[in-house]
């Protein structure tokens, strides 16, 4: 899961909104779209982005990253209950 800053959190996004746009991310695959989206933090982590700062990522990757963790919540509720 992200540590999205507060600035950047999306409350009012739904699941359904959420797997629309990780499937988009992953052309039609919700598990590829996770991964895009893990991958994109990674090559930020790693200085291969274009982005400066974490506040930059966040700017163009917001919406992405709040989907992926509601989608990260749903599957977590799915393999592991509602611990």
């Amino acid at each position: 899961m992200f540590r999205i800053p507060n600035f950047h959190k999306l409350p009012d996004l739904t699941l359904n909104e959420a797997v629309k746009i990780i499937k988009f991310e992953g052309k039609g695959d919700l598990l590829k779209g996770m991964h895009h989206i893990d991958a994109q933090w990674d090559k930020h982590v790693n200085e291969t982005s274009l982005f400066d700062s974490d506040n930059e990522f966040f700017d163009n990757y917001g919406l992405e990253v709040n989907a992926y963790n509601i989608i990260f919540k749903g599957m977590n509720k799915l393999f592991n209950g509602d611990k």
